[in-house]
């Protein structure tokens, strides 16, 4: 069934670039500017990975150390289109203060 079918389905969106501005937290208080100098390190296309560990806070309030780890995407001759990103929580979770 197409999304469109789908009751309740959300189509996907583009943003314009305008509109790409993350909030300085996410809503799950992951701390943006933190990640903002590797992220644009792989979209100048000088490295193939970057990894970097952030304190956040869940959707619950709880403490815990987000490794997050980015990787370009390359489009037409190797250029660089966007990153991807991913995040895992890196090792144990620590208590709220």
């Amino acid at each position: 069934m197409p999304v469109a079918e789908m009751p309740g389905a959300a189509e996907p969106s583009v943003h314009e670039p305008a509109e790409q501005v993350a909030p300085p937290d996410l809503d799950i208080g992951l701390p943006i500017e933190q990640l903002r100098p590797g992220i644009t390190t792989l979209l100048g296309g000088d490295r193939e990975r970057v990894q970097i560990t952030v304190d956040a806070v869940n959707r619950r309030g709880k403490s815990f150390r987000c490794r997050v780890t980015g990787s370009p995407t390359l489009g037409a001759g190797g250029a660089v289109t966007g990153a991807i990103l991913r995040m895992e929580v890196d090792g144990e979770s620590r208590p709220s203060a």
